[in-house]
C-alpha cells in the first residue's frame, strides 16, 4: 500500500509573540533616530501582522520527514530595515521519492541559485537514472556561474537498499551537515565531504559508499541548524540530534526546527542580555529512514525553499 505524502505549514511567527516579548526590538529603537524609530515602527507593524501569516513547510512521507524555515530572527532583522514583510530562503530540499533521491542545497547569500540547482536536478532525473548522478553534478557543477555557487548533499538509496550488505551513495559539497547513525545501536557519526561548493572551478566531486544496517538513519541539514548550540556552544551538535531523534522521531525535524528559532535571551556584559529568536540563518533539514522507504512510491518530486521576495 502507499503511503502519500503530506505537506503542513507552520508559522514563522506565533500569534502574540511580539505582544508578549516587545522585548525584542529593544536593541533596534534604543540607538535609533526619529527617522530610524518611525521606520522601524512601521516595520514592527509589517511583524505583527506576519503573526500566524507566514509559514515554514514541513514535509512527511515513508521513510522520511523534512522542513525548511527561512530564520525567525532573519526575518524579524531584515523585515525591519526594510519596512515592509522581507520573507526569504536561499535552502532548497528535494525529494524524489520514488526515485529514492534526497537533497538539500544551501548557497551563500541571498539567492535562488539552490532552486535553480535541484530543478536541473529534477529534469535529470525524469529521463535518466540515478545511477549516473555522478556524471550530472559534476557537468552541473561545470557550467555553473562562481556566482551561482551552491553547497549540495545528496543521498540516493537504489532499490537493493534492503538487501544484506547494501548500501546508500552519498555526494557532498560545501558545508551542508550530514550525519548517519543507528538508533538500535544508539549511535550517530558525521560525514565529511568535498568542501568545495558546486560551481567551484575545476572542482571534481565523487560519490561515497556508505554500507547499510537494520535500524539505520541520516540526517542532512544546512548550517543553520548550528543555531542548536546557542544556548550551550560547548555541547555536541550530534549528540543533541541524536537525543532529538530518539527521543521522538516522528517529531525530530518540526523540534530540531523549533529550537533553532525559540526565543531566548543572549548573555553581554554585566547583567545584560539580547533576547533574539534563535539564530541569523535559514534552517533546512531532513531524517531518513532507509528501511522504512518502500521500493516504488509516489512518482511526484517536491522542491521546498530557494525563494526571494516575490519570486
Amino acid at each position: 500500500m502507499t503511503v502519500s505524502t503530506k505537506i503542513t505549514h507552520h508559522p514563522i511567527f506565533e500569534k502574540g509573540l511580539f505582544a508578549k516579548h516587545p522585548e525584542l526590538f529593544d536593541r533596534f529603537f534604543e540607538q535609533a533616530s526619529g527617522y530610524m524609530r518611525k521606520k522601524f515602527e512601521t516595520s514592527k507593524h509589517c511583524l505583527i501582522d506576519a503573526e500566524e501569516v507566514e509559514t515554514w513547510p514541513v514535509i512527511t512521507g515513508p521513510g522520511f520527514c523534512g522542513a525548511t524555515h527561512p530564520g525567525a530572527n532573519n526575518i524579524l532583522i531584515e523585515t525591519l530595515y526594510s519596512e515592509k514583510k522581507y520573507i526569504y530562503n536561499s535552502d532548497s530540499l528535494y525529494i524524489n521519492s520514488h526515485q529514492r533521491v534526497f537533497a538539500i542545497s544551501d548557497p551563500p547569500g541571498k539567492t535562488t541559485s539552490s532552486r535553480r540547482l535541484f530543478k536541473k536536478l529534477d529534469r535529470f532525473l525524469e529521463t535518466d537514472t540515478p545511477d549516473n548522478l555522478e556524471a550530472f553534478i559534476n557537468q552541473v557543477s561545470k557550467d555553473t556561474r562562481y556566482d551561482d555557487a551552491a553547497a549540495l548533499s545528496l543521498l540516493y538509496f537504489p532499490l537493493t537498499s534492503k538487501v544484506p550488505g547494501a548500501e546508500a551513495v552519498v555526494f557532498m559539497s560545501g558545508d551542508i551537515l550530514l550525519f548517519h547513525g543507528n538508533r538500535l545501536k544508539n549511535e550517530i557519526a558525521s560525514i565529511s565531504g568535498n568542501s568545495q561548493f558546486i560551481g567551484t572551478s575545476h572542482a571534481t566531486f565523487e560519490s561515497q559508499n556508505i554500507r547499510l544496517d537494520k535500524g539505520d538513519f541520516f540526517i542532512i541539514a544546512s548550517d543553520g541548524i548550528s543555531s542548536l548550540l546557542l544556548n550551550n556552544p560547548q555541547a555536541a551538535l550530534d549528540e543533541i540530534l541524536l537525543d532529538l531523534l530518539q527521543s521522538n522521531p516522528k517529531q525530530f525535524v518540526s523540534t530540531v526546527v523549533h529550537h533553532c528559532n525559540a526565543y531566548y535571551a543572549v548573555p553581554v556584559e554585566g547583567s545584560k542580555s539580547i533576547p533574539r529568536l534563535g539564530g541569523d540563518d535559514n534552517v533546512t533539514i531532513l531524517s531518513l529512514f532507509p528501511d522504512q522507504i518502500p521500493e516504488l512510491d509516489d512518482s511526484q518530486s517536491y522542491l521546498l525553499g530557494g525563494f526571494l521576495p516575490d519570486t
